[in-house]
């Protein structure tokens, strides 16, 4: 359980910004936004996701989980081989066989398989979610509490910015970069190419 929820957090931005009672509003809307873009910046093991399916022989495309965000990773376990990731151009562009799916490729809520599977196979997905949005004053952030003060620096240099505090969203800033600067490496030296819907590891 973290030790602030979605009402503390708003209201602790409020706080900060002169208790300005106008704002509730977009405050919430603020705390999401930061919660969103720390999230797709750094790389939280709350967000890792790893799930097992099966193939359809003659089957070629099939359904991504609702909450997925970026493929890591996905494995033949029956044939115990990673299957390579390939544009949508490429696969457009194929002549159509079958045999042990080799390389997948994303198209919105579904990815396609190639060569169409000719049996049944295990697969293995690893993924990131996507975070959900905060909306009842009960619920807590996705990110473990040492993140909690960065989400509230962050909404409040959003909302600063937003409200023409100039001075204030650079003091804001300047305190959030300087917190995220001493958080852990594991989550700092980590980054993820989202373009291209691939994990990409620094570490």
């Amino acid at each position: 359980m973290a030790y602030m929820n979605f009402l503390a957090i708003y209201t602790e931005v409020i706080s900060r910004l002169g208790n300005r009672t106008d704002i509730i509003t977009r405050a919430k809307q603020w705390v999401n936004q930061a919660q969103f873009s720390i999230a797709t910046s750094y790389r939280f093991f709350e967000l890792e996701v790893s799930v097992t399916g099966s193939t359809t022989s003659s089957t070629r495309t099939y359904s991504l989980p609702s909450d997925l965000r970026v493929i890591l990773s996905l494995r033949d376990t029956t044939n115990s081989r990673k299957l390579t990731q390939a544009d949508w151009r490429t696969f457009d562009k194929l002549n159509q066989t079958t045999g042990k799916p080799s390389r997948y490729t994303r198209f919105g809520s579904s990815m396609e398989l190639d060569p169409t599977p000719d049996a049944t196979y295990s697969l293995s997905l690893r993924y990131l979610k996507r975070v959900a949005s905060m909306t009842n004053d009960t619920d807590e952030p996705i990110l473990p509490d040492e993140w909690i003060e960065a989400i509230i620096l962050r909404a409040c240099w959003i909302g600063a910015l937003a409200l023409q505090m100039l001075e204030s969203s650079k003091s804001f800033k300047d305190e959030y970069i300087l917190y995220i600067s001493e958080r852990k490496p594991d989550q700092v030296e980590s980054s993820f190419d989202i373009e291209d819907g691939i994990g990409v590891r620094s570490e």
